[in-house]
């Protein structure tokens, strides 16, 4: 995939926070907008809800499989039918889903979880307005993104964290 080059030394931090991407950085600016706060809120977005395909019942079924075998118990129905419930009634991806279990089977030892713990796991991503208020911004990224709700293309930011994300990186000059 190829990278997109964004120079940001020669832009003070209203220029850029009020405004779209000036127009002198030609490479991006025809192809990114600026966020808007309905967009992307200043707490982020999953990235991972960007990615791929609406859950299906037989995700479920192989990850009760999974969690069962890993922790060598049955559990409940009802306590199976309200998380998928509740991960249904908030639209989760495919991707997000598989990332989640197998973050969800690296970190929880004991079988007694609870549906809260499958909401603790996310990759975010931000808009331009917290990358401004990152004190070191060499370990941050950058990703070109296609919003699904809007269809806008926009620049969002993360912790360099090791996750990699399938969208298109954006090098950064500080």
């Amino acid at each position: 995939m190829m990278a997109i080059t964004l120079d940001l030394k020669q832009h003070s931090k209203n220029d850029l926070s009020t405004s779209p991407i000036p127009k002198n950085i030609e490479t991006i600016s025809s192809i990114i907008k600026n966020v808007s706060v309905n967009e992307v809120p200043a707490t982020g977005i999953n990235a991972l809800d960007l990615i791929g395909k609406k859950i299906t019942p037989e995700d479920f079924a192989q990850a009760r499989e999974m969690l069962q075998t890993n922790f060598g118990i049955e559990f409940l129905n009802e306590k199976f039918e309200m998380l998928f419930e509740l991960i249904l009634e908030e639209g989760w991806t495919h991707e997000r889903f598989r990332e989640t279990l197998k973050w969800f089977l690296k970190n929880h030892k004991y079988p007694n979880w609870t549906i809260a713990d499958w909401f603790n796991y996310s990759v975010k991503l931000y808009p331009y307005s917290w990358y401004l208020k990152q004190p070191d911004k060499s370990q941050l990224e950058a990703y070109k993104v296609k919003l699904p709700k809007t269809n806008s293309t926009v620049v969002l930011w993360k912790n360099k964290d090791g996750v990699e994300l399938p969208f298109q990186k954006i090098k950064i000059s500080h």
